[in-house]
Formats: C-alpha cells, structure tokens, sequence
C-alpha cells in the first residue's frame, strides 16, 4: 500500500484509493492495511474511514496504528475526547517515539486545552523524526495559532516544505499559514 502513499501525496485521491482497496483484497486480514486505509480516508475527507477503523481494531484490538487512527476519527469528527483520549494513550504507550502517534496527542491535547502537554508532544514529536512532515506542519500550526510565534512556525513550515516540495497537502498548508502570517504582520504594522 505504500504506492497509495505516493499517489495521494501527488494528489491522485481516486487512484490512492483503488491501489488501498487492492491492498485490502490481497492481505483482507491485515489490520495494519485497514487501519492505512481508514488513515488515508480520513485524511482524504472521504466516507469510511471509522468502518476501516472498527475492521482493524475487530482484528486486533491492540492495533496501535487503529487506535490512533480511530483515536483521531472520534475527537475529529464526533466530538469524543474521552474515549479519543483513552485510545491515543494506548498507542502512545506501544509507540512511544512514534511522531504520528505524538503528533495525534498533541492535537487532542489542544482540542482539551491542555497546551503544556501538547506542546510537549508536538516538539516530541518533530525530535522522534526531524524529517516528519506532518509533524512539522502541526507543529508550525500550533506555534502561529496558539503561541503565536510567528518566526519558529515559519521555520517549521519552511522545514517541512524543503522535505515535501511537491507534495498538494504541504504546499496548501505552508501557503495557507503564509498567508496568514503576512496577514497578521501587515496588520500588526
């Protein structure tokens, strides 16, 4: 499923999706392809991801990349920051220096309002892999929006566009934050 990786970083969403349901009829299974899968979905906006989610997890109830990913489903998308909380936890205790799964912490640390342990797992997170560039990207978010340092999440949004140059996703956010940032310089002046 890792060619599914590539074809989304380049923004093909319907060819990622048919080379995950590929992966899915040949390792039917796997909980690690169905959990991918419900990651890919999510991140895709797309229907089915909390079904690939509950799959996996019906596999392998210690999945850790289910939990996270199931973990993130619900603070995202249903409000629950209790069970969403619970799950994240578990994975993070079987991936600790995991930056996805330090990464998905820190968001639902923020999403409770909890900026110190966020913070902690977000600069864990970008430390567990300087080249993370999701973690980058959230980290950077998390400096410009909450923080409100404009300088360190410029330099963690340079960072991960020198990793992902042409990667849809990295470029939409670092414009987007720029954006912003210029926005927010112009009207400080």
């Amino acid at each position: 499923f890792l060619a599914a990786w590539r074809y989304e970083d380049r923004g093909d969403v319907a060819e990622a999706d048919d080379m995950f349901n590929k992966a899915i009829e040949a390792h039917p299974a796997d909980a690690g392809v169905h959990a991918a899968r419900g990651d890919f979905l999510m991140d895709a906006g797309l229907e089915g991801a909390k079904e690939c989610f509950e799959h996996a997890l019906g596999m392998r109830p210690d999945h850790a990349v289910a939990l996270r990913g199931m973990s993130t489903y619900l603070f995202r998308n249903e409000g629950d920051l209790d069970t969403a909380e619970r799950m994240v936890r578990e994975a993070l205790e079987q991936q600790p220096n995991n930056p996805t799964t330090l990464l998905r912490c820190a968001e639902l640390f923020v999403e409770r309002g909890n900026m110190e342990e966020a913070e902690t797992c977000f600069h864990a997170a970008t430390e567990a892999q300087l080249n993370h560039v999701e973690a980058l990207l959230g980290y950077g978010r998390y400096l410009y929006e909450v923080r409100r340092d404009h300088a360190l999440a410029e330099e963690k949004l340079n960072t991960a566009l020198s990793l992902a140059p042409s990667d849809v996703r990295v470029l939409a956010q670092v414009s987007r934050f720029r954006q912003l940032i210029a926005h927010d310089t112009e009207g400080a002046a």
